[in-house]
């Protein structure tokens, strides 16, 4: 008995409900919230009816795609979903655009491999002839990815699929349907699987006729992704109790939501008292906790010791309480160890923030590692007293900015027996200081550092800049092989 034919109309009000139990279906790994709502369907298939495609098999709905025309900016074509979607809701749909950008396609699970994505990327191809449209892109997920990472990166995954070494199933579907990939990227969708990177795929449309498409609309900007971030050179030198050192805390996060900080950083070492308990560093925690919900602010500090003579971990508070922490990693001398060590990544809502001891950043890989899994801003709390000592981690410091394409906040003491300043540090590239000195603190005393980062520019000059380190590096020479991967805590 042969199959049932593979039918494709576009949507109408009424099948929202419907197609929404179809995306649940096929992505039964997401939660409620990751998926697109049923308010935003609407919102879709409002904007662009044309755009919403239907697969049904005897009247059984068992697949969708979505899509929606834009008009990209050519030298910056990489957009997040929720960037060129509109947030999902498609009111960035541009009836003059030159691109059919391809939202989301997905099959039931009880249909696969009967053909229904095969029709759905040909119904997507007839709309393409049909509009005259240039071209159709989309983001690609690759789920396959999370079960390798520790054995390769995104870049290496993505050409092994195509060479057929490995099989995504994504990729693949989209290879087939005839999409060349141009880019693999971080931060188009929030995907455990894919552990965040896409690729970014396009389908020229070889009947495209340009003199029948003159209409010259302006592209989709990209949003500007800035956060304010303040280093407080401190000195903590006069606090002799706990009380005085939870009001000069108190007044320092005061003084950073004045000026407007939505992100604070305090040195190493800050702490001067030598009393330390596991009561005491918990009755810290919970003060630190209660200050950044009433502060609305993002803190990060080295946890109050637990023990007299430990060097505490890096913790990041925000105003939902403690996200995470992150241990010193690398140990000079007498104080080497092998103790376990994770690598974090904080994902927050100003951006994904990596945070690192000063003789950590000495340590290329581990910043790279951190970058490759999408860290935009370092903040590196340090404690020096010599001149040789800050400039060897002011140096390495900002070769980990240019050559990761990241900020790095360098934050050290303000007190009596400290040498450096705190400083920000960018890319070197159009765009950027070209010192790549964002601000300093141009003191060694106590002060503070205040600075709006553009997180969006990041992405820019990882494209477009004048060097693109991370895009062209050897990966049969500069190949990352840990054993311990990247986690990522979200906020």
């Amino acid at each position: 008995k042969s199959r049932a034919r593979v039918g494709v109309r576009t949507a109408e009000p009424q099948d929202i409900p419907s197609l929404y139990a179809c995306q649940s279906a096929a992505y039964g790994g997401m939660s409620k919230e990751e998926l697109c709502s049923e308010r935003l369907l609407t919102l879709q298939q409002a904007a662009f009816p044309e755009g919403i495609l239907l697969a049904e098999i005897d009247g059984a709905l068992v697949g969708y795609a979505t899509c929606l025309i834009v008009q990209l900016d050519d030298d910056s074509p990489w957009y997040s979903y929720d960037e060129i979607t509109g947030g999902g809701a498609f009111t960035t749909h541009n009836p003059s655009g030159d691109t059919l950008y391809g939202a989301d396609i997905a099959v039931h699970p009880e249909f696969r491999g009967r053909g229904v994505a095969g029709a759905l990327y040909k119904a997507r191809k007839k709309l393409l002839r049909r509009l005259n449209l240039k071209r159709m892109v989309a983001g690609g997920r690759i789920p396959g990815y999370e079960t390798v990472a520790d054995q390769m990166d995104p870049e290496e995954y993505v050409q092994r699929v195509i060479a057929g070494e490995l099989v995504d199933p994504s990729l693949n579907a989209h290879l087939r349907a005839g999409y060349q990939v141009k880019g693999v990227h971080h931060g188009y969708l929030d995907d455990e699987q894919s552990l965040n990177y896409a690729t970014f795929l396009e389908y020229e449309n070889p009947h495209f006729r340009p003199n029948r498409h003159r209409i010259s609309v302006t592209p989709l900007k990209r949003r500007h992704s800035k956060i304010r971030l303040c280093l407080a050179q401190s000195n903590f030198d006069s606090i002799q109790s706990f009380d005085q050192l939870t009001q000069k805390i108190a007044w320092t996060l005061e003084k950073a939501e004045a000026q407007g900080a939505q992100l604070l950083v305090f040195p190493d070492r800050w702490n001067p008292l030598t009393e330390a308990s596991p009561e005491r560093s918990l009755e810290f925690s919970d003060f630190l906790k209660a200050q950044c919900t009433s502060h609305g602010l993002y803190l990060a500090v080295e946890r109050y010791p637990s023990q007299p003579g430990e060097r505490g971990s890096f913790v990041l508070y925000g105003p939902s309480g403690e996200i995470g922490s992150q241990a010193r990693i690398h140990h000079s001398g007498r104080h080497q160890t092998k103790a376990p060590a994770e690598l974090m990544l904080f994902d927050t809502s100003l951006g994904r923030i990596g945070m690192l001891a000063g003789y950590d950043v000495v340590f290329p890989e581990v910043v790279r590692r951190l970058t490759l899994a999408g860290m935009q801003l370092l903040l590196c709390p340090i404690a020096t007293r010599e001149r040789n000592e800050y400039l060897r981690l002011r140096y390495c410091a900002k070769a980990r900015a240019v050559e990761n394409s990241i900020f790095v906040g360098l934050c050290n003491k303000g007190d009596s027996t400290s040498y450096g300043e705190s400083a920000v540090f960018t890319p070197c590239d159009f765009g950027f200081p070209d010192s790549g000195n964002a601000a300093r603190a141009g003191t060694f005393g106590p002060t503070s550092v205040v600075h709006d980062l553009d997180l969006g520019s990041l992405e820019a000059v990882r494209e477009i800049g004048v060097i693109t380190p991370l895009k062209d590096r050897r990966l049969d020479i500069c190949g990352l092989d840990a054993q311990v991967k990247v986690r990522t805590v979200k906020s």
